[in-house]
């Protein structure tokens, strides 16, 4: 059922009540009831705002032209905000007063639909184009023939799909499904075992060519990793040897006391400045003539820290060697090195 003008028969403002209460009445039982007993309806309409709200929130798909008046988008805004669930609101009523002649939004959220589209032009009388002036215009006097096939074919896709759904020719296709399963039962199946054991061997070749050459990469790794053991022993033995060069007494350091320069700022101070040198200054002496006996006459300050037992970034050291520079016990032969000076092995540690 279609009702075109919908806002005389169910309107917002009834006129006339008894006339208005017994259409208004009617469209509601069916729009509420009717489709249990098969019917389907309709509403067409200029003004949403003129149509009777109780009407207008049952319809399930909304297509809606150009609306400039804010009353008629507002009479829709209750049914937008009970369906819109795809956040829709925004873009819906933010072009309904700019849409173009023709063109229209489509919701239904039952069929999951939001889109925005172009309704052609109709090719038959259109009794409510508004005429251009000074036009007349003049009704048909005779209904055409309808071409229901003409129609059938611009249905297309509706067409097709309640063919689809007729329970004949359903159980129809069932009936042919059952045939062709029974056909194919009869077939002889394929050894399904056999083919996955010969797919098997076919991966194990392809597996066997590529195990060798990883196998030979394996073999150089651990050649690689049994050389890098032993030269990791061999530094380990070094260390060893180091730590024990440092834990004994046998290397000291030949001051002779006459050689010590007096670079002290209190020059009535005593000269026995080896006797007064604190243990950390002797530490780093000793380190300087351990590097010195095995031919290293400069080493660097972290060699130097190493060997006496410091850490090369802890201030305690950098203020010692600075300290037995100022005295010239030490002297920097080049930058990051720190060598004993010759005040100390005048003669070399013969």
């Amino acid at each position: 059922m279609a009702i075109d003008q919908c806002a005389k028969f169910a309107p917002q403002v009834r006129i006339s009540q008894d006339a208005s209460a017994r259409s208004l009445g009617a469209i509601e039982d069916i729009v509420n009831r009717g489709r249990a007993s098969g019917f389907g309806i309709v509403l067409i309409g200029q003004r949403p705002a003129n149509i009777a709200t109780d009407v207008l929130t049952q319809v399930e798909v909304l297509i809606t032209h150009q609306l400039v008046s804010p009353q008629d988008r507002k009479a829709l805004s209750e049914w937008v905000q009970a369906h819109d669930s795809g956040n829709h609101q925004q873009e819906f009523f933010g072009s309904l007063a700019s849409l173009k002649v023709g063109q229209a939004w489509v919701w239904s959220p039952r069929l999951d639909l939001f889109a925005r589209g172009k309704v052609n032009m109709r090719t038959t009388f259109d009794s409510s184009n508004t005429p251009e002036y000074g036009e007349r215009v003049e009704p048909p006097k005779a209904l055409a023939q309808v071409d229901v096939e003409k129609i059938r074919a611009a249905m297309g896709d509706a067409v097709r799909e309640i063919d689809a759904n007729d329970p004949k020719k359903m159980r129809k296709q069932v009936a042919e499904m059952r045939a062709q399963v029974e056909r194919l039962s009869a077939v002889e199946q394929p050894d399904v075992e056999r083919i996955i054991a010969d797919a098997n061997s076919e991966a194990l070749r392809g597996m066997k060519s590529l195990v060798a050459p990883i196998a030979r990469s394996v073999n150089e790794v651990k050649i690689q990793h049994a050389a890098i053991a032993e030269r990791l022993e061999t530094i380990a033995a070094e260390c060893a040897s180091l730590e024990t060069l440092m834990g004994t007494e046998k290397i000291v350091v030949n001051v002779p006391r006459k050689s010590i320069p007096m670079r002290v700022r209190d020059e009535s101070g005593p000269k026995d400045f080896w006797g007064k040198l604190a243990d950390r200054h002797k530490r780093v002496l000793n380190a300087c003539a351990y590097w010195e006996s095995i031919g290293q006459r400069s080493p660097s300050r972290a060699q130097v820290a190493i060997a006496a037992g410091y850490s090369h970034k802890s201030s305690g050291y950098e203020k010692t060697v600075s300290q037995l520079s100022s005295l010239g016990f030490v002297e920097y032969p080049s930058a990051g090195m720190v060598a004993a000076s010759d005040l100390c092995f005048p003669a070399g540690l013969g």
